[in-house]
């Protein structure tokens, strides 16, 4: 058959050869340590996030595993934006409105942020928040203060080592056997964790340069 390797999102059920991509559950708790960090061990916190989205699953569960470390922070509410900003600013306002007592907005996902920056904007109101990948708009509101840090992947390294893998397989390049298609078990690791790193005021305009040198994705 064709191998195949996943990159970004996973199908760990499938017969995929590897996964090439973000860590998530190490992502979500990444998330977690540096809200844990603002708000000095102690508040409530929102999370956006997108429930039955592996992905963005394996990020929450990330959080929730981070913040047993902490006590004092807890989770008040999740909302589930279904991806679009405009949920998420809808959802953040009605709850800003009913006087809801929010110390911190985490976003697992990269509208999210945006979306409730653009809430607390309108009604003039700050709250510290982190959140996912590092889009335009996030990058903007990191610049007017109104989106805190942001946790983002390499999606540049997840395509440039998953065409390097998927390559090494077509002209077995690991001689572990003669041919890997009979071997027992692929050459390749399984699963190449290519990282995240956290962008916040301080970083920011190396990270918007760096994006914007490359082509936008088709």
């Amino acid at each position: 058959g064709i191998p195949v390797i996943t990159v970004d999102s996973d199908a760990p059920n499938s017969r995929r050869v590897m996964f090439v991509g973000t860590d998530n559950f190490r992502a979500g708790g990444e998330s977690a340590k540096r809200m844990a960090d603002i708000l000095k061990g102690q508040g409530q916190v929102v999370v956006i996030t997108i429930p039955g989205q592996l992905n963005v699953d394996e990020r929450l569960r990330g959080v929730n595993e981070t913040l047993k470390k902490y006590p004092g922070i807890k989770i008040v509410q999740a909302i589930d934006d279904k991806g679009d900003p405009r949920v998420a600013n809808d959802n953040i306002a009605a709850l800003l409105k009913a006087k809801a007592k929010i110390d911190g907005i985490i976003s697992l996902e990269a509208s999210g942020g945006s979306g409730a920056a653009e809430a607390l904007h309108r009604l003039d109101v700050k709250i510290p928040i982190v959140g996912f990948d590092k889009d335009p708009e996030t990058l903007d509101w990191i610049d007017r203060d109104g989106i805190t840090a942001t946790v983002t992947q390499k999606p540049y390294v997840m395509a440039y080592y998953a065409l390097k893998f998927a390559d090494d397989l077509h002209h077995n390049a690991v001689h572990d056997f003669k041919d890997w298609r009979t071997a027992p078990a692929p050459p390749m690791p399984t699963f190449v964790d290519t990282g995240t790193a956290v962008v916040d005021k301080s970083n920011a305009k190396v990270f918007r340069e760096a994006l914007a040198a490359h082509p936008k994705p088709l």
